[in-house]
C-alpha cells in the first residue's frame, strides 16, 4: 500500500509549481520503508499543449541493496507533450 499527497499551485500563465509524496511502508517489517518526493515548476511554452518542467526527485529507501545509498536525488529537465483527449475518460474532466 502506498499513501500519497499532491499539491499543485498555479502561480500565474507562465508559470505553475507541483508536488508529489508518497510513503510506502512493509507492514511486516516496519523498520523497511520508502519515500518519494517529486517537485517541480512547469513553465507553459508558446505552443499550445507543450511545457517544460524542471524539478528535483528524492527516493529514500531504509534499506537499500548493497553499494547504494539510501538518498537518491536526481534533477531533471522534461519537455512535456499534452495529448488531446479523444474520448477514452468518459465523464472525467481534466483541470485546465
Amino acid at each position: 500500500m502506498d499513501l500519497g499527497l499532491d499539491c499543485r499551485a498555479d502561480f500565474n500563465s507562465w508559470a505553475r509549481f507541483t508536488h508529489s509524496t508518497t510513503y510506502a511502508p512493509d507492514f511486516e517489517d516496519f523498520d523497511r520503508r520508502r519515500f518519494g518526493l517529486d517537485t517541480a515548476l512547469v513553465f507553459p511554452l508558446k505552443k499550445e499543449a507543450r511545457s517544460l518542467k524542471m524539478g528535483t526527485r528524492n527516493e529514500y529507501n531504509s534499506r537499500p541493496q548493497r553499494g547504494l545509498d539510501r538518498l537518491d536525488n536526481t534533477y531533471y529537465a522534461n519537455l512535456m507533450l499534452e495529448l488531446p483527449d479523444r474520448g477514452i475518460s468518459k465523464g472525467i474532466k481534466t483541470p485546465r
